[in-house]
């Protein structure tokens, strides 16, 4: 994301570590980490308008004593998501099981954690 420069600064001791594009044209997901004093990450949801640029359309702070426990519960999430598949995943693949021997998935499936 070329525009991204065009925001506003960030505060002293806060670093940009990835800006995420987003699903729809014109949005992203900005991620930040404040390595001073007690430390934070912020999450930034990015728009871009012609007119104005990139601008930020929400904030949200993960002080960096819930950060772990946060990582943990969206690592929960994201295994709830359904997946759309991609060139990699398109095939299906050989499993081994001890009951059929060689066996060709027919559609994916979700596994329990």
């Amino acid at each position: 994301m070329q525009h991204a420069t065009t925001l506003a600064s960030l505060p002293d001791h806060e670093d940009t570590l990835k800006v995420i594009p987003g699903v729809k044209p014109g949005t992203a997901i900005r991620v930040c980490a404040h390595h001073a004093d007690a430390g934070y990450v912020r999450l930034e949801h990015l728009a871009y308008n012609p007119g104005v640029g990139w601008y930020v359309q929400k904030s949200f702070v993960i002080p960096a004593e819930l950060l772990n426990e946060v990582s943990r519960e969206l690592r929960k999430a994201d295994s709830l998501m359904p997946r759309r598949a991609t060139h990699d995943e398109a095939a299906p693949s050989l499993r081994i099981t001890p009951e059929t021997g060689f066996e060709v998935p027919t559609r994916p499936q979700r596994r329990n954690a």
